[in-house]
């Protein structure tokens, strides 16, 4: 389950979501945040965070074998258009982008006010549908693998 994610901002979207709550600890640890993160991605010399994950939320085996019968993990991208921190265009670019990889991709897009990471709350009954129908599609298909 994918939910309101990924982002594909690199460190401005890194950041949105690891910033301080609050006006005094953002304003005063915000800058200090964003320096750690920016110095660390290049001393590693590592692509942003988001841009890893992004990647590797591509791979096939999204899952250990040891964890899962079915090599192909079913996936549900659950999004909002009202999202202030993942756009919507990153979700749809990586559905498409899984989607070309030959992945068992589903949506489950929100068009009414629903904050990042508060689909849930926001429309229970149809998050906990989308994420039990990914269930179901997941379990058929390790049956068919065995």
């Amino acid at each position: 389950v994918l939910d309101s994610c990924p982002g594909d901002h690199g460190l401005a979207t890194t950041f949105a979501v690891l910033r301080p709550k609050g006006p005094v600890l953002s304003y005063v640890l915000a800058p200090l945040l964003y320096a750690i993160i920016a110095m660390r991605q290049r001393l590693e010399h590592r692509q942003p965070l988001f841009t890893e994950i992004r990647l590797a939320l591509l791979q096939e085996e999204l899952l250990s074998p040891f964890i899962t019968a079915s090599p192909v993990t079913e996936r549900v991208y659950i999004y909002s258009t009202s999202d202030s921190v993942v756009k919507v265009e990153d979700v749809e670019a990586h559905v498409e982008a899984a989607r070309t990889a030959g992945l068992h991709v589903d949506t489950e897009k929100f068009t009414t006010p629903s904050p990042h990471v508060g689909h849930a709350r926001t429309d229970e009954r149809r998050y906990w549908e989308a994420v039990a129908r990914t269930w179901k599609k997941a379990c058929h298909n390790a049956r068919a693998k065995l």
